[in-house]
């Protein structure tokens, strides 16, 4: 019997959209559980906290296959969403920080 669990939480950034803050970031967490039971070939997995923008994803991948994302796919997804906008939120603190050394 080959059964697997995966627990993994990641910590995604997105900009809040609130204009009162001097910050525009966000920090977020994902987290992912997933059982796969190969025998009964049946997946299970609890999405926690899911962002608008992960959803999004999700439905994108469904709607371009017309299937439900495979197992596999929907860990891919998890991660590049956790590191797609990391460059931008650098960038904003790098020129922060520039501002204060100048």
């Amino acid at each position: 019997m080959l059964f697997v669990e995966l627990c993994y939480l990641v910590k995604t950034v997105e900009q809040h959209g609130r204009t009162e803050s001097e910050e525009p970031w966000s920090i977020r967490q994902l987290g992912i559980y997933h059982q796969h039971n190969a025998d009964l070939g049946s997946d299970t997995f609890i999405v926690l906290n899911p962002t608008i923008s992960f959803q999004q994803r999700l439905k994108n991948a469904q709607i371009k296959t017309g299937n439900a994302p495979l197992w596999q796919d929907i860990h891919m997804l998890a991660l590049s969403h956790a590191t797609w906008q990391w460059r931008w939120y650098l960038t904003f603190w790098e020129s922060k920080l520039s501002q204060l050394v100048s």
